[in-house]
Formats: C-alpha cells, sequence, structure tokens
C-alpha cells in the first residue's frame, strides 16, 4: 500500500486517537510512566477496602458442574491454570514464562520491557492469561458450592503473583487492560474469601497505574478503555478513603457515558466488529451498571440506553439451541468473570447478565446459564418472571448485520461501510444456522502472533464465505491490527424476506460482486453476481460443519443434516477438501481444526452468476 493510503487511514483514526498514541509513545520513550508509576515493594498494608458488590450467589443455587469444580480447585491447588478456558498448564513460578516459547520476561518496571508479540518473546497472550485471574471464577464457584479447598487455592495462587509481580513491575503490569480484569477479577474474589491487606493493596496500586495510561486506551477506540474505565468504578468503590477515589469516580461515569455512545451503535452493533469483543464489553457494561446503581451514582441515560441494544444485538443473532453465535471477526479466547457452568462459546451467560442489568428482564428459560447473571442480582434475579424476546428476522443496517430467521434456521449476512477500524475481510460473508448445528460457518481468528505467520489466514477473504478474487483479500494490511482502503459496501435492498448487497472491494482487480440471500419454500438461496471488466480468477468458498459427512456429486453436496447445490457458468470447477491451507477454522484462541470447504473456482471475464441453494433436514432430526 503507498504513503498516500497509509496516511489516510490513519486519519481516518481520528485526531485525538492519533495524539493520544503519539502521547503515549513520547511518554514511552521518555521515561515518563516510571516516574508517574514507580517501581517499588509491596508494603502488605494496604489501604482500608471493601467489598463494593452488593449481592452472593444465592445459596439455593444448586451447581450443576459440583464435579468439574473440585477438580479445578485441585487442579489449581497445584498451580495448574486453564489457558482461554481450555488446555490446563502449570503456572511457571515467576508467573512471566510465555509456555510457548519458554522466553521469560524481566522483573522490571513495565514501560521498559518489549510491548508486542514476536521474536523471542512469542505471542505476548500466552504470557499474559494467568495474570488475568481468570481462574478466581471456579474457585468462587467451588465455594459457593461448599467444596473445600477454594479459599486456599485463592490465597495460595494471589500470593504467589504478588511475589512475582512488585508494583509496576513484570509483564502483567505492562497492559492497563489486563490490569483492568485482574483487579475486577480480585474485587469479585472479595465477595466469597477472606480480603487481607494485601489484596486491597494490589487493587489501589493497579488502579494508579491503569489511571496514568488511560488516554492510551481511549486512542485505541476498543473495550480496552471499557475495561480500565469499569476497572477504576469498581476501585472507587472498593476504596472509598483513597485519595483518588474521587477523582475515578468521575472520571469513570464521565468515561462510561462517552464510551457507550461512541462504541455501541443504536442498533446495538460494536465498534471492534467482533462477537466475542462485544460479549466482553457487555459484561464489563452489566457489572458497571450494578456496582453504579449501588453506589447510587447518576449513571449516564444513554449507557443503559447502548447496553440494552447491544444485548438484543447479540441475542438476534443466537441459536436458540445451544447460545452460541456466528464465529464473526475477532476471537481471542476472552471470557473475564465468566461465572457459570455454561462452555466458552454460549452467550446465554453474559447476555443474561446484561439484559438484568440494563433492563431487569430475564430472557431465558431456567439452566446453568442464570448462575451469573444470579451473581449479580442475587435472588432477586431468579425470583424474576421470565419473558424470552421472540425470535425474528432482524435488519441492523448501521452495524451492518442482517439476520433471516425461518424457524429453526437462521442465516446472517454482513454487508457494511466501515467507519471504525475493520477486524477482519469478510464483505457479504453468511453464516448458516439450524438448532444447534452451524452449517455455514466462519473462522475464527486462532492467534494474533504465530512464527509461521499462518495467523494471517484467519482474518483474510479465504477464511469467510464469500467472493475471494486472484488470491487477494478485500483490504491491505497496513499493520498487525490495521487494514488499509476500509470497504464500503452498499445496501441494495433488505427485508425480513431477502437482503441484497453489493461490494467494489476489488475494484482495483476490475470486479464488483453483488450478492442476495433469500428464504424461497425450504431452501436457502445465495445468488452472487459477479462482474468482470478484465480477466481475473475468482474462488467462491463454502465453509462447511466439520461435524457432519460431506460428500461432493454432479454439483451437489450432501450431508446427514443438509443439501447444497451449486449452479455456475460453464468452465467452473468444484472441489470439496479439508486438507487445504483454507480449510482451518478456530473456536478458541490457540486452538485450530481442520474442516471442509466447498470451493467453487471461477475464470471471471464479463458477466457470472452463481446460484448457492441449500436445504436443511428438518431442523428437529438434525444430528446432535
Amino acid at each position: 500500500m503507498d504513503f498516500m493510503g497509509k496516511a489516510q487511514t490513519y486519519l481516518r483514526l481520528g485526531p485525538a486517537s492519533l495524539a493520544r498514541a503519539a502521547l503515549h509513545r513520547l511518554r514511552m520513550k521518555q521515561g515518563w510512566y516510571q516516574k508517574a508509576a514507580p517501581a517499588g515493594a509491596w508494603s502488605g498494608e494496604g489501604p482500608e477496602g471493601r467489598c463494593p458488590w452488593p449481592h452472593r450467589l444465592p445459596q439455593s443455587w444448586q451447581a450443576p458442574d459440583a464435579e468439574a469444580l473440585s477438580d479445578a480447585v485441585e487442579r489449581l491447588s497445584k498451580g495448574q491454570a486453564q489457558w482461554f478456558g481450555g488446555e490446563w498448564r502449570t503456572i511457571h513460578t515467576t508467573w512471566a514464562e510465555n509456555p510457548e516459547s519458554g522466553f521469560t520476561f524481566a522483573k522490571t518496571h513495565w514501560a521498559g520491557l518489549s510491548q508486542q508479540s514476536g521474536g523471542e518473546a512469542g505471542d505476548l497472550k500466552l504470557t499474559w492469561e494467568p495474570s488475568r485471574f481468570s481462574w478466581i471464577s471456579p474457585l468462587m464457584r467451588a465455594h459457593a458450592a461448599g467444596l473445600p479447598g477454594a479459599e486456599e487455592a485463592f490465597h495460595q495462587l494471589f500470593a504467589a503473583w504478588r511475589l512475582s509481580h512488585p508494583p509496576n513491575q513484570g509483564p502483567a503490569w505492562m497492559c492497563g487492560q489486563e490490569t483492568s480484569l485482574r483487579i475486577l477479577a480480585l474485587m469479585r474474589a472479595a465477595q466469597v474469601f477472606r480480603a487481607d491487606p494485601e489484596l486491597w493493596e494490589v487493587v489501589a496500586v493497579s488502579a494508579e497505574r491503569i489511571e496514568i495510561s488511560i488516554s492510551y486506551a481511549l486512542a485505541q477506540q476498543n473495550n480496552h478503555a471499557i475495561s480500565e474505565a469499569v476497572a477504576l468504578f469498581a476501585a472507587s468503590c472498593a476504596l472509598p478513603n483513597h485519595p483518588r477515589s474521587a477523582h475515578w469516580r468521575r472520571l469513570s461515569l464521565r468515561l462510561m457515558g462517552e464510551l457507550c455512545e461512541a462504541q455501541f451503535a443504536e442498533d446495538g452493533g460494536y465498534i471492534q466488529h467482533s462477537f466475542n469483543y462485544q460479549r466482553m464489553a457487555l459484561r464489563l457494561c452489566a457489572h458497571f451498571l450494578i456496582l453504579a446503581e449501588e453506589a447510587k451514582a447518576d449513571i449516564p441515560p444513554v449507557v443503559r440506553e447502548r447496553i440494552s441494544a447491544a444485548w438484543r444485538f447479540l441475542h438476534s443473532q443466537q441459536d436458540e439451541a445451544t447460545g452460541r453465535v456466528p464465529n464473526y471477526g475477532a476471537n481471542d479466547g476472552a471470557n473475564p468473570l465468566a461465572l457459570s457452568a455454561c462452555p466458552y462459546l454460549d452467550y446465554r451467560p453474559a447476555l443474561a447478565a446484561a439484559a438484568w442489568a440494563a433492563d431487569r428482564i430475564r430472557i431465558y428459560e431456567s439452566g446453568p446459564w442464570d448462575e451469573e447473571a444470579a451473581w449479580l442480582g442475587g435472588a432477586e434475579y431468579l425470583a424474576a418472571p421470565i419473558h424470552p424476546p421472540a425470535r425474528a428476522s432482524a435488519l441492523m443496517r448501521a452495524s451492518g448485520h442482517f439476520v433471516l430467521r425461518a424457524g429453526l434456521e437462521f442465516a446472517m449476512m454482513r454487508c457494511h461501510a466501515y467507519r471504525t477500524r475493520p477486524g477482519q475481510c469478510d464483505s457479504l460473508h453468511v453464516d448458516l444456522w439450524s438448532n444447534g448445528r452451524n452449517l455455514l460457518r466462519d473462522a475464527g481468528s486462532w492467534r494474533y502472533w504465530h512464527p509461521s505467520g499462518e495467523e494471517t489466514f484467519f482474518s483474510s477473504t479465504a477464511a469467510h464465505n464469500t467472493l475471494e478474487v486472484n488470491g487477494k483479500s478485500h483490504m491491505p494490511k497496513i499493520s498487525r491490527f490495521l487494514y488499509g482502503d476500509w470497504v464500503q459496501d452498499q445496501l441494495i435492498a433488505a427485508s425480513d424476506a431477502s437482503v441484497t448487497g453489493e461490494t467494489h472491494a476489488y475494484e482495483s482487480e476490475g470486479v464488483s460482486h453483488r450478492r442476495t440471500l433469500s428464504r424461497s419454500g425450504d431452501e436457502w438461496i445465495i445468488e452472487d453476481r459477479i462482474t468482470a471488466t478484465q480477466p481475473a480468477q475468482g474462488a467462491l468458498r463454502w465453509r462447511l460443519d466439520p461435524g457432519l459427512s460431506w460428500s461432493l456429486t454432479d454439483g451437489l453436496c450432501r450431508s446427514e443434516a443438509a443439501e447444497i447445490w451449486i449452479e455456475a457458468p460453464d468452465g467452473a470447477s468444484l472441489e470439496l477438501d479439508s486438507s487445504g491451507p483454507d480449510c482451518w477454522e478456530s473456536l478458541d484462541y490457540d486452538e485450530r481444526t481442520r474442516l471442509p470447504v466447498l470451493r467453487v473456482k471461477l475464470e471471471l471475464a464479463g458477466a457470472a452468476t452463481v446460484r448457492t441453494r441449500v436445504r436443511v433436514r428438518n431442523a428437529l432430526e438434525l444430528p446432535a
């Protein structure tokens, strides 16, 4: 990408963000952070603190996974933790080692440590993960279930972390968001465990560290700023006598109003174009609302309005049988403050909590997903009447998400003109679901950095159910988290029965692509009209459910759950492949598995139409 193109992209980030990022880099270079938040030692004499949460999990709640919780307590007592809710690994004694590369960060001031993934340090997220303190959630749940050993395991791990990370020293202090998630988890722990002065000292030092760099979080225009604003508000509630407490409260209340208005669209879509990031932001905002109500704070009305819209946005794109949503956008394994037996991909716990915090309603029939909201709302939540919102087609024009529903089936199509930083190249992507099965699916994101460079595939056009031209993606990469030439898809028409969008992302290749998604009888129809003003190679992909047995014969791709007919122009070829470089998906961070891909290869010249028809078997008869 040329200099002018890069310059235009940076200007789209906005002068305020650019100025804040420049200030952060200047402060890093000049050693300002070392003076503002100096390295030191723990005194063991923290300020007077109090648990800020108004409710505890009602004693009537019965944990459905007591055996798994008992196993978790045993593992944590031995110094093990789950990375991204999946693999159990032993926590290095320094809490500063990358378990993949073996690199260990020095115990020096965080501002002097490498701030980027790559090289010998490897993927920073692998080093940071245990210091997010997500392991506190199973210990809290185990303690509430009456299982032995949870409190002892908490104090043991917390003491080990404090020993390895003195104030402002070590990799866990490098990021304000990581620091925020850690102290929010600690303040949740104070609901059930003994809160010693050492805990409140960590909360105080952490809040001070967050405050000095929150302008950089604002520069990033993502959930970092929400995490840090919520953490500062929680710290102000927990440490009312801290000299900065009143300032933290005022600052966070102002920021939460500004951030919710800026980051959540009126239709509920999120600035980061990622469902997992949106879930994380929603969960944080739910915590904020409960805390702010208890503190009798003047909550900006826009906070409740946008959080209400945001949980409804995700609910409209949720599979009712599993609680899952499309694997849309970046999926970094983040699930902090999760308090239920539900698996990582189940969004019901977070949406139930957000709906309760914003609107005081229960939106699901009773189940294990109620636990998270019950931790926030107590007995009042469990006694509230249940009012599940109707599942219907939804046209979220501002955010570029269009959902068509037919009984237990639904399809989601993406068509968006980007005004904020894109996360993936997914113009006109289509997801298809039926009663718990994600028949046509997104690839996820796997990793943010890997020495092989293979992580770049997951955000590319080839990782989505759409048209790729000449092996190129819709947008060029400028840096790891920034694309240039932001796509400006055009919505042609949208209704509860069909949606048509057009992308000119391949204008430089002489190709335009118009897609219509519709429902006709018992079939889903996706019609792709492609116009090429010069010869080009096209590849249209359908990424298929790997839990089914697929076969391809004479333009018909079938499995025990669905049939897919492809009507393509002369010269097109069809391939069903499960081992190619594009046959990957990732449902959680640092995990990837193979899946079958149905490819339609096209020689483009002039006008061409590809018609894809999908018929799902009776949704109630689908294999589990």
